[in-house]
């Protein structure tokens, strides 16, 4: 065995160089979550030589300039093989056009964008790396497809089974060159071509019930109808990491299709079983009114309070399923409500949203940090936060 093979299989396969604090010690949070080994990497330029091997991920900090991320990818590259250098993902907050090409040209294979997301980073490793994901972590909820549409289609083709199969084939084909030539057209400044591929894309999706990415597709075409490509870029971001779940979730909606069944878990838009509870903790009257309709209409229990000491009285008398908290709460603030929930033995693993009226990210990785679920900042969608909901749900 090679010196360099010995290193490999005698350490974690995914290393990370990320200087600052919280940023850190949430990512790794993140990739322990998703069952992946970590090493830490302190000094780069000492041990990074450990990173340039088959197989191996590194995360490599691209907001820092002292030392460069892009001068650390473009040493790996220029030093290994593409076989050898392992796969380099990015860390950073810039993702503009030209930070991408300046990446590409680094030699990094993607990025992920901060604030970190269990779902990002699930979705990046999926593509990346499916190697190192463990089965029980792998998406099993079928979130990102309405098996309705399936099913339409397998009406229209009078049950042919292998017409179906033919369909959802060509999506899963075509999907990514689309993507591609959107994040090309974008790069070029074309946004003429941005939406004519996001149209085409849009309607494939309709047609295979894959809702998130028709959604995306729809938002994309409009921002770049408007020249508004500074927006397009994280849009595509978000689009190809919809694609990776969709991908997993239209294999699994096939499956139950062509098996003739239809689970609870694999019909998003019907009402969740045994109507599952949810704790809101909403101060403004008008939010909270929104977000609870459509919580409840999307079949679920909600209570409202407006206050931290009400959630907290609410948690400690009541049994709820998932807890919604603005970060903003008077009397106690969403993240003591959280650090209470998280220190309290039967509420520890109680699936918790952070609302926050605040968009910067260290708001998110403070949630993050304090063992919030998922977060999101306003101005947000109701249908958006139901979505989030209900991932909570069925992951618990």
């Amino acid at each position: 065995m090679s010196e360099s093979a010995a290193t490999f299989a005698s350490s974690p396969p995914v290393q990370v160089y990320e200087p600052n604090l919280m940023h850190r010690l949430v990512l790794v949070r993140i990739l322990l979550r998703c069952g992946v080994q970590v090493q830490v990497v302190e000094k780069p330029e000492e041990r990074w030589q450990a990173a340039a091997v088959p197989g191996r991920v590194a995360f490599i900090d691209c907001d820092k300039t002292q030392p460069s991320g892009y001068e650390i990818a473009a040493e790996i590259k220029r030093l290994r093989s593409p076989q050898e250098a392992g796969i380099l993902l990015a860390l950073t907050s810039r993702v503009t056009q030209a930070d991408r090409k300046a990446r590409k040209r680094a030699g990094f294979d993607n990025y992920l964008e901060k604030p970190l997301r269990l779902q990002k980073m699930q979705a990046l490793l999926a593509r990346h790396a499916p190697h190192l994901i463990k089965e029980e972590v792998a998406p099993r909820s079928i979130a990102s497809v309405d098996i309705r549409a399936l099913r339409e289609l397998w009406s229209l083709v009078n049950g042919q089974q292998s017409l179906v199969q033919e369909i959802i084939h060509a999506f899963v084909a075509e999907a990514p060159a689309l993507i591609q030539q959107m994040r090309q057209a974008e790069e070029d400044g074309d946004g003429a071509a941005v939406a004519e591929a996001a149209g085409i894309l849009k309607g494939l999706s309709g047609t295979v019930g894959a809702t998130r990415m028709e959604e995306l597709c729809g938002i994309i075409r409009a921002l770049a109808s408007a020249e508004a490509l500074v927006s397009v870029g994280a849009m595509l971001g978000e689009l190809s990491m919809a694609f990776e779940q969709t991908g997993c979730d239209l294999r699994s909606a096939e499956i139950t299709l062509l098996a003739g069944e239809e689970s609870d878990a694999a019909a998003p838009r019907r009402q969740l079983k045994g109507n599952p509870t949810v704790l809101l903790a909403e101060q403004d009257t008008l939010l909270a009114r929104f977000l609870s309709t459509n919580l409840r209409a999307a079949g679920m229990t909600v209570e409202v309070v407006e206050d931290g000491p009400a959630a907290l009285a609410h948690l400690a008398s009541q049994t709820v399923d998932c807890l919604v908290a603005d970060a903003g709460l008077p009397g106690l603030d969403g993240y003591h409500v959280l650090t209470e929930t998280r220190l309290h033995p039967k509420r520890q693993h109680l699936p918790v949203l952070i609302i926050s009226a605040r968009q910067h990210e260290q708001e998110a990785l403070r949630a993050f940090e304090l063992g919030a679920d998922d977060f999101v900042a306003q101005p947000l969608s109701p249908l958006e936060v139901v979505a989030r909901v209900r991932s909570l749900l069925r992951r618990s």
